[in-house]
This record gives C-alpha cells, sequence and structure tokens, in this order.
C-alpha cells in the first residue's frame, strides 16, 4: 500500500490535470507519480502537465 493512502488524515487540496493526452493511462501515472511525491501534503493547489508538477499554496 501507498504510504499517501496510510495517511488517515482528511485532505482539501485541488489537482488540477492540464493534459492534452486523455490517454486515462498517463493520466493515472501521473496522479500515482504526485501522490507519491507529495501524498503527504495534499493541502495545496497542484497543477499537473506531462512534463511537471507545479505547487501553489491553497
Amino acid at each position: 500500500m501507498n504510504s499517501w493512502s496510510d495517511s488517515g488524515s482528511p485532505n482539501a487540496g485541488i489537482i488540477y490535470f492540464r493534459l492534452e493526452s486523455v490517454d486515462i493511462a498517463l493520466r493515472i501515472a501521473r496522479l500515482e507519480s504526485l501522490l507519491d511525491g507529495h501524498g503527504n501534503d495534499l493541502r495545496r493547489f497542484f497543477i499537473v502537465t506531462e512534463s511537471e508538477v507545479r505547487i501553489r499554496d491553497a
């Protein structure tokens, strides 16, 4: 199980996908990458593109 799913705390952040591709496998991969890297800090505004994840305070 991933560490982000074990946190047990509610989250109030926003994840905005700016992906030109509608390929679901790419979207899932980018979401997993975001959660693996920032899963313990989801109270922010995330902008996910095909090449990066930008983070802003919510």
